[in-house]
């Protein structure tokens, strides 16, 4: 019997000679693969709402349309477009509860794969161990690893 085999006979029909140890093993295995991919629809779906919303920016009350405007709704960075930059924090938050968006010094956006979240409540967020990956095709093209503080950063929590 092959994997192909075992799967469907698993999924669709149900007739495995199995163990009832190994069918909860295989049900627990099952009901974690469908969460998981249930909430990669859902990130999917917060995704491209996001990315359809046009984000305005103000200043002082006026609509203008600067480098901010860009970032939010065209590019925030060389190698991604806005929906797909969108895409990517709505998977973070929905999938790890919290995303972080560092700022570069030459104003490209991107979304952190992994960082560390300093606790003070009396100091600047720090934010260390900042890890982002940036991949052109299959290879990595770049990484950058360091840290950032608040005025550099950008940190949203699911709640």
């Amino acid at each position: 019997m092959g994997l192909k085999d075992f799967f469907t006979e698993f999924f669709y029909e149900g007739k495995l000679d199995l163990s009832s140890k190994e069918v909860a093993i295989c049900q627990g295995i099952r009901d974690i693969w469908l969460m998981k991919y249930a909430q990669h629809i859902v990130a999917e779906r917060y995704g491209a709402l996001l990315s359809k919303c046009e984000f305005k920016t103000y200043v002082k009350n006026e609509l203008k349309k600067g480098d901010n405007y860009y970032l939010f709704n065209v590019q925030p960075n060389p190698n991604q477009s806005s929906s797909e930059f969108w895409k990517m924090v709505a998977n973070k938050l929905v999938c790890d509860l919290e995303c972080l968006i560092i700022i570069t010094d030459d104003g490209n956006w991107y979304v952190a794969d992994s960082f560390t979240k300093g606790d003070y409540q009396l100091r600047e967020t720090h934010f260390k161990d900042v890890v982002v990956d940036l991949y052109d095709g299959d290879t990595p093209a770049y990484n950058m690893v360091g840290e950032w503080y608040g005025d550099k950063a950008i940190y949203i929590k699911y709640s």
